[in-house]
């Protein structure tokens, strides 16, 4: 049997902070995002991104099923699953372009790794 759990304001805000840390750690903070607290079924959390206008909604779900970990640290790694997504957003956008260049895929796989030995 599933068990849900209803999540709070609170716990959105957690949400929200915990995806503002990494924003600063992963360097995102040139995008314009916008978070939703909203029903999703089986997501926990989605990030929706447009890579040309760096516009994005990153969204968590109200309710949880089958916590398997204490729920504050999941809400935590749920921040930290969509922050990654929008850090890797403009790869999968070029990959998903026909008219997509090297020196661009190149320049967005070079951030991604000079992003990641700066924090690791």
């Amino acid at each position: 049997m599933t068990k849900t759990i209803k999540l709070t304001n609170k716990d959105f805000k957690l949400f929200k902070d915990e995806c503002r840390k990494w924003f600063k750690r992963f360097g995102l903070n040139d995008w314009n995002v916008r978070f939703d607290f909203t029903e999703m079924g089986e997501s926990a959390g989605r990030c929706r991104a447009n890579y040309m206008h760096m516009n994005a909604t990153i969204m968590m779900a109200t309710e949880l099923s089958d916590l398997l970990i204490d729920k504050t640290e999941y809400i935590k790694q749920i921040a930290l699953h969509e922050c990654l997504e929008l850090l890797l957003m403009p790869i999968n956008m070029l990959a998903g372009d026909r008219t997509f260049n090297e020196e661009e895929m190149d320049h967005q796989r070079h951030r991604v790794i000079n992003t990641l030995m700066s924090i690791l």
